[in-house]
């Protein structure tokens, strides 16, 4: 069965960590992960890869809702998969842990990598507005943001980033933690192992809301407004 993967960039240690564990070897098509930041541009940046001519039997994607953002995508050529969670990082922590909740901001190497994120961004405001006024601004972004916790996807070093993390935390006065995370979601993904927790979306037909379930489940921040 030919499958095409469609994944966002933020994600690219865990797609391949994830391929390499199950021997998947279908191409796949990176996606900017800055597009996160405007959901109405990754919709439309994704239907156009859909709308592209393949000898595809499935497009995969990496994806979860990710603020609406898969909503309303439709393929003429070829089935689609998507996982039934709210957002990337919901995927790495098997979406429906008690510990995802509105205030917490998390981070993995993929985000900490992006172009722009909330560490380059601190980094910009001290440089441009001194420590102090840096805090005040930090403060109301981040306002409704208790914890900052690093997720231990298992496809990198942690300890990498501890450091990082740990001093963004203190700087930004929230309370740091290592989250245990994993691949195992995009592991079913890629060996087609697509049960409930997956929406198989035939030809001809939209992605709905309703197909994610996240019926009383919030989106999980990663990125603040302000990015």
């Amino acid at each position: 069965m030919a499958n095409l993967i469609i994944a966002c960039d933020t994600l690219k240690y865990e797609v391949l960590l994830a391929q390499a564990r199950t021997g998947n070897k279908d191409p796949i098509h990176w996606v900017d992960g800055m597009l996160h930041m405007d959901p109405d541009r990754l919709r439309s940046e994704l239907q156009n890869l859909l709308d592209q001519d393949g000898s595809w039997d499935h497009v995969l994607f990496a994806y979860g809702n990710c603020g609406n953002g898969l909503v309303g995508l439709h393929s003429k050529k070829y089935t689609v998969v998507v996982p039934k969670t709210a957002d990337c990082i919901s995927m790495l922590l098997h979406k429906r842990e008690e510990t995802i909740t509105r205030d917490t901001y998390f981070l993995t190497k993929g985000w900490i990598e992006l172009e722009k994120n909330i560490i380059k961004e601190y980094t910009h405001c001290l440089e441009k507005y001194g420590e102090e006024k840096t805090r005040q601004i930090f403060q109301v972004m981040l306002h409704n943001y208790n914890h900052l916790i690093l997720i231990d996807s298992g496809a990198y070093d942690i300890e990498e980033y501890m450091d990082v993390s740990e001093e963004l935390a203190r700087k930004i006065r929230l309370d740091f933690s290592v989250k245990q995370g994993g691949v195992g979601f995009l592991e079913k993904l890629f060996s087609e192992n697509w049960d409930d927790e997956f929406c198989v979306v035939e030809k001809g037909k939209s992605i709905g809301m309703d197909d994610f379930g996240l019926s009383g489940f919030t989106q999980i921040n990663t990125v603040p407004d302000f990015m």
